[in-house]
């Protein structure tokens, strides 16, 4: 039975309710958030007790990027149970490794010559299918196409020439246009990933190379962007498809693989360090029931893992980073250059599209695809901030949402995050770009990108020798001087990808967890209608891949995961 003095608080805050006009109506379509108006007294002794005992975050690992880590009985007990279901995924993908390390220890296959990494994908994946570049990943148009797909994150349109380079280096791809003309008309887009000319060859690993790249690329009357030159540092220069073929696919190679590493790093700064400071900050801020804080826990619910892993690997060098070019000062340089300059506003959708000069770049999959997602996570949680806030002012009153606010701004990774949130529609962008990063922005980078993309030989992780000073010494069987051939390296870059297309339950994509989403009855219209908007999305990308030449479906609710995961 309840006290006198229970009973009293409770008759006299239902009372302040009512008189404000928002008193609990199970029956409403508007939900209920902590009133302003609501004696703090009544609420300040369970959630000081609550963030004191239970608030939530890893303490095994090191942290330092996010600031002082949270503690807490629920953090240990959330990274103990996440940690169990990390190891179970590393022993899906060590079964799923068993055949392929079993065939490549063996010494019954070896890789020759080219065309040996083509047997070796159509048949030996882990029981997945072979990727879907396979077919393609030799052509010009499809080294294009992933600039416009899967490594979408440093195109940009050119506004000067990046080299020296002549009219009659490229005319057999400019048509009647000239290098000057194509300029002049938006038609030169660049890809700069000279990135690594600036490491010192202390941060690399023995017999391992990755080379500062810039690709340039024309956009042909099809709306195809062509490579027409890549300036490969210490190399015999600028490489042209005039070049001799294994010539030209090399410097592809090398293009792929040093976007392969800044795409992967550059993803987990956006989509895990980024999301998991927004986790920890909700976690120390927000009460459970709070409208914000099942909107980051459902969409973070497995990145404790990830990024503990790939902490551990940046600070204690544990062995994953064997598989990458750099060792361990060499990933915290870069992976410290990529936190510096990320912005919470400039990483805006379209503010960064229009930033880098892609805003009309035609046959553009990637874009499409995430305008489509990002327009219905926004409806979303326009509808979703509405139920809990009947104006701004109920924002700005909201003392938990604001020190959320305060704690993510003052966060290393999440420089530009606004240090108060004043008005619903500001609140419902914030969580549209969370939900957006990553429930899509991070598997059109990673997950299925990898296995179906990134893939031996034709990215890298990295190089096994320099690039060739002379012209005319690559053929098929001395491009293998500069790929990962040896059994060891290949089962841990073809290992680490081949399993991604079978590990994936119905529950674990976008549309799947939504219908197990545990939201208030209330709220329960607003995902009704978003699981509506991503059906139609999935109709609209499977009548686009019909007639694709080049396939990208990676963005289809059906297969595309809701949560970020390593």
């Amino acid at each position: 039975m309840a006290s006198p003095l229970a009973l009293l608080l409770w008759t006299a805050m239902l009372a302040l309710c009512t008189a404000r006009g928002i008193a609990a109506d199970l029956s409403s379509s508007t939900c209920l958030i902590y009133s302003p108006s609501m004696n703090t007294s009544i609420a300040a002794s369970p959630l000081t007790y609550f963030r004191t005992i239970v608030t939530s975050g890893p303490t095994a690992y090191n942290y330092s990027v996010f600031g002082a880590p949270p503690t807490g009985q629920l953090g240990e007990a959330t990274t103990a149970a996440e940690a169990l279901r990390f190891r179970a995924t590393a022993a899906t993908f060590a079964a799923l490794q068993g055949a392929f390390v079993s065939l490549l220890g063996s010494g019954n296959f070896s890789i020759e010559q080219w065309s040996d990494f083509q047997t070796l994908l159509q048949s030996n994946t882990g029981g997945a299918s072979p990727p879907y570049s396979l077919p393609f990943w030799e052509d010009d148009t499809f080294f294009g196409f992933t600039r416009k797909s899967v490594a979408a994150q440093y195109l940009a349109q050119a506004q000067t020439l990046p080299f020296n380079l002549t009219d009659s280096d490229v005319s057999s791809i400019l048509g009647n246009e000239t290098l000057e003309s194509a300029l002049q008309s938006g038609r030169l887009f660049v890809e700069d990933l000279s990135y690594p000319s600036v490491l010192p060859s202390a941060f690399f690993r023995p017999n391992r190379t990755a080379v500062g790249v810039v690709a340039l690329f024309f956009l042909n009357d099809q709306g195809d962007l062509l490579p027409i030159a890549i300036q490969v540092a210490g190399s015999a220069g600028i490489w042209t498809p005039k070049d001799a073929p294994f010539d030209w696919l090399l410097a592809k190679l090398y293009a792929n693989t040093a976007s392969f590493y800044l795409e992967q790093t550059d993803h987990f700064v956006r989509t895990h360090l980024v999301p998991s400071s927004m986790r920890i900050a909700a976690s120390n801020r927000l009460f459970t029931s709070h409208p914000v804080r099942l909107i980051v826990d459902h969409y973070t619910s497995g990145d404790w893992g990830p990024v503990a892993a790939g902490l551990q690997i940046v600070f204690q060098g544990n062995g994953g980073d064997y598989y990458w070019p750099y060792n361990q000062n060499g990933t915290l340089a870069i992976l410290g250059m990529l936190v510096r300059n990320y912005n919470w506003t400039t990483d805006d959708l379209e503010l960064n599209i229009a930033a880098r000069g892609l805003t009309s770049l035609p046959k553009y999959p990637y874009l499409d695809d995430l305008r489509k997602h990002n327009a219905a996570i926004s409806n979303f949680t326009d509808a979703y901030v509405g139920l809990y806030y009947q104006n701004d002012a109920d924002v700005q009153m909201d003392r938990e949402l604001q020190a959320w606010a305060r704690e993510i701004a003052s966060s290393t990774p999440v420089k530009g995050f606004p240090s108060s949130i004043s008005s619903k529609g500001e609140l419902s962008g914030i969580l549209t770009h969370f939900i957006r990063l990553v429930s899509v922005e991070h598997h059109l980078t990673n997950t299925y990108a990898i296995y179906n993309v990134y893939t031996t030989p034709f990215a890298n992780r990295f190089m096994t020798a320099p690039p060739p000073t002379s012209r005319g010494t690559v053929t098929a069987q001395t491009i293998l001087k500069y790929v990962p051939t040896s059994p060891q390296d290949l089962v841990g870059l073809f290992g680490t990808a081949a399993p991604y297309r079978v590990m994936l339950a119905p529950g674990d994509t976008i549309m799947g967890a939504l219908q197990t989403f545990q939201v208030e009855p209330c709220a329960t219209a607003a995902v009704e209608a978003y699981l509506q908007a991503l059906a139609v999305i999935e109709s609209d990308i499977s009548a686009r891949e019909a007639n694709a030449t080049y396939p990208f479906p990676l963005a289809k609710p059906s297969i595309l995961p809701y949560r970020s995961f390593i």
